[in-house]
């Protein structure tokens, strides 16, 4: 799909592929197509350390104003979050003291002083039909795979924001994703030593 111009009088109106999306809704008991109040609740949920230095926060909160415009013009989720990486980049050169270095190298060193700890980032989970497939293929020799994932953290980032960053054109839907993951990172970065003032919502910034 080529993407074009929107044309003026189609300007503010939702991308149709974003409405063709349905989410659950607990009041009605099934799936209803999402609605733009769905995407301002699920960016006003996101949440930044009070620590957490005042560049970094505002590309955050860049990142997801541009998400929810996303609902008009869908590839903008890809670009915020392809912002909320460079934040975190921007964050770990903070955190590290530092002005130069790549954003691979910058994770490892955040991860090697104990900055970065795993328990604190969202992980998708293997679904358990598919575990229960390779040990039934598997039988007596299947072996748990190794979890390589804090390993392969600094190489999968930075190769993933690098595809972004020099011309990779195609649309995912992770935008939100990326997002979260960079706020959870930064927010190990900075963290508070005051529970009660443990996280500022974006909407108050």
């Amino acid at each position: 799909m080529v993407e074009i111009l929107k044309k003026i009088e189609s300007l503010y109106e939702p991308d149709p592929r974003v409405t063709c999306i349905h989410t659950y809704d607990k009041t009605l008991g099934g799936y209803r197509p999402q609605i733009i109040e769905d995407y301002y609740k699920t960016a006003s949920s996101i949440h930044v350390n009070s620590t957490v230095p005042d560049s970094v926060q505002s590309m955050i909160a860049i990142a997801l104003n541009m998400w929810m415009y996303s609902w008009f013009y869908y590839p903008l989720n890809c670009e915020a979050g392809y912002l909320a990486i460079r934040a975190l980049e921007n964050a770990l050169k903070c955190a590290l003291n530092r002005n130069k270095g790549g954003l691979s190298g910058l994770l490892n060193d955040a991860i090697q002083n104990n900055l970065i700890k795993e328990e604190n980032i969202t992980r998708g989970e293997i679904p358990k039909e598919l575990t229960d497939f390779f040990k039934k293929k598997a039988g007596s020799g299947y072996k748990e795979p190794e979890d390589t994932f804090m390993k392969d953290l600094p190489k999968s980032t930075a190769s993933y924001r690098n595809a972004m960053a020099h011309g990779d054109l195609s649309i995912n839907p992770y935008g939100m994703k990326d997002i979260l993951f960079a706020v959870e990172v930064i927010n190990q970065l900075f963290p508070v030593s005051d529970i009660d003032e443990k996280k500022i919502p974006i909407s108050d910034l």
